[in-house]
């Protein structure tokens, strides 16, 4: 019997597969945004040198899955990833269903080609990869906190001493702050702008974790903002009509994403990233949203707000055992400096670097 799975690859994309695209998406099992059609456009836009493949499996006719790649490196070696790698923070691979056949069409056609290596997946869809081929392996590498805000106060995991903290603070500032969620229509590059100032000043300036300040991470959050705008809440905090703090969030679905935070150095009296996403999390539910998602990098202010996490795997796929040799080696390796070199104020190392077991 003939095999009704196969998989066509493709080096550009109509408007015509672009919408059979959105139709799958809007179906599928385990549609982010990180895996629209949309993030695709995204990521051409703001790294347009980057050699980009499509491979999309069909059932006989019907559409069933997309990967998007690009070609990067990872650990040295030459390998298939998703676009914009760097800031993807969900499932990448696009599925009608968690059905192996799938999956198995889509990672022959890919790893014969280049290894793959995809960031951050689903642990559901990590144990579908890893069940599909014996030439893989996973490790936890992204664990986010989550507050479900669906019928329940944003504010419900607060302690008391945190509460009265951030109440006394917006009393003894009250007639100089003030809080203000920009959105659409509101000219959020401008307000861009404003965040990338803020960066550039910041407690995070001085550990050279200044993100926005460097060029690739200014052209994705520019093309980003023109995809998505829509979708996009600047957050700032001023004082004196001076912006001093922001949190970049965004909608996917039913989850606001804050995605992005930074704060100027000279208002750390204020507690000003605490304080902002206190006042984010008490209007939260205004947004129709169910749920808040803090983004990886785990910290004692995050988890004060949301004590539940949810894990997050990335995932290599190659048939070349000395590439998989020399990428555990390289995470073995990231795991014992967590352990034993940790960073002020994180809590990653209680957690990532875990492999993942069927």
């Amino acid at each position: 019997m003939k095999n009704p799975y196969s998989v066509v690859t493709y080096y550009e994309i109509t408007h015509e597969f672009r919408d059979t695209w959105r139709h799958l998406w809007n179906s599928a099992v385990n549609a982010t945004l990180h895996n629209s059609p949309d993030w695709f456009d995204t990521s051409i836009s703001a790294f347009p040198e980057k050699k980009y493949t499509v491979f999309a499996c069909y059932k006989q006719n019907a559409l069933v899955g997309i990967l998007p790649v690009d070609l990067s490196n990872k650990f040295g070696v030459r390998v298939y990833t998703c676009p914009a790698q760097r800031f993807t923070i969900d499932d990448s691979l696009l599925l009608q269903s968690y059905e192996s056949k799938i999956m198995q069409a889509l990672i022959e056609e890919v790893s014969r080609r280049h290894p793959l290596y995809l960031p951050r997946v689903k642990p559901e869809t990590a144990r579908l990869m890893l069940d599909t081929t014996k030439y893989s392996f996973a490790y936890l590498l992204y664990v986010a906190p989550i507050l479900g805000i669906k019928d329940k106060h944003p504010l419900r995991h607060l302690s008391k001493s945190n509460s009265k903290e951030m109440a006394l603070l917006l009393k003894k500032y009250s007639s100089h702050l003030q809080y203000i969620n920009h959105t659409y229509p509101e000219n959020l590059e401008n307000l861009f702008s404003v965040m990338v100032d803020i960066d550039a000043h910041s407690a995070k300036q001085k550990k050279s974790m200044d993100v926005l300040t460097r060029t690739e991470y200014q052209h994705f959050f520019r093309s980003f903002i023109a995809h998505y705008r829509k979708n996009i809440i600047i957050t700032i905090l001023y004082f004196d009509a001076k912006p001093v703090a922001y949190i970049f969030s965004y909608y996917s679905g039913k989850v606001l994403v804050a995605y992005q935070a930074s704060y100027l150095t000279g208002y750390k009296f204020l507690s000003p990233g605490r304080l902002l996403f206190y006042l984010l999390l008490n209007d939260a539910q205004k947004f129709a949203v169910d749920t808040v998602d803090f983004c990886g990098g785990l910290n004692h202010y995050k988890i004060a707000y949301a004590p539940e996490f949810k894990y997050q795997y990335d995932v290599c796929i190659t048939k070349n055992i000395l590439y998989i040799l020399w990428w555990k080696f390289i995470i073995y390796t990231g795991y014992v400096k967590q352990r034993f070199v940790k960073k002020k104020y994180s809590l990653d190392s209680k957690y990532i670097f875990r492999t993942l077991r069927i």
